[in-house]
């Protein structure tokens, strides 16, 4: 199977086999591609106080809303894992990335679901790491599309650290 029984979006499986996809179309075409990674701030605290039932509900809506987010055909999102998310965009740079990114914390911060009272905000928020590249075929530097998503990894630490609710990116991994 392909698909996360629970959020109805693509499993970790399919979005490696994407992300290898897109990025060596990408080699091949000379353009960049882009990955967000997506987490649900607080999420634990989340489950610990309403239950797991309200965390499923909670993980449907914001796959929901980040499935709405594709503005083209090739862009591809995937539960990555708990409450972790990616969308994969291809033929985007850093900016088209960080537009993207600022309307999705956007749309789950406005749709107001009630958060933990322990958690940062009183609404459930996402916090994003983003990076974006344009891969390319060259001797004695070695990227690959697991460098990508570990690059995106290392932003969404940043933006956890710098207090949620944000984004982080760079085009430098």
């Amino acid at each position: 199977s392909c698909t996360d029984g629970l959020t109805g979006l693509a499993n970790r499986m399919q979005l490696d086999t994407m992300l290898n996809k897109e990025w060596y179309a990408a080699v091949r075409g000379n353009h960049s591609v882009a990955i967000l990674l997506i987490d649900i701030d607080n999420f634990k605290l989340f489950n610990d106080e309403f239950g797991h039932l309200e965390g499923d509900k909670c993980l449907k809506t914001v796959a929901s809303i980040i499935a709405k987010s594709k503005r083209r055909e090739r862009d591809f999102a995937a539960r990555y894992g708990g409450e972790e998310f990616v969308l994969l965009l291809p033929f985007t740079d850093l900016e088209g990335a960080i537009q993207v990114a600022d309307s999705l914390i956007s749309k789950i911060r406005n749709r107001n679901i009630k958060a933990a009272k322990d958690a940062h905000f009183p609404m459930v928020t996402i916090s994003v790491g983003i990076t974006a590249y344009v891969p390319k075929h060259n001797k004695g530097i070695i990227k690959n599309p697991i460098d990508l998503l570990n690059c995106a990894d290392k932003h969404l630490f940043k933006a956890k650290q710098n207090g949620r609710n944000r984004y982080s990116a760079s085009e430098e991994f």
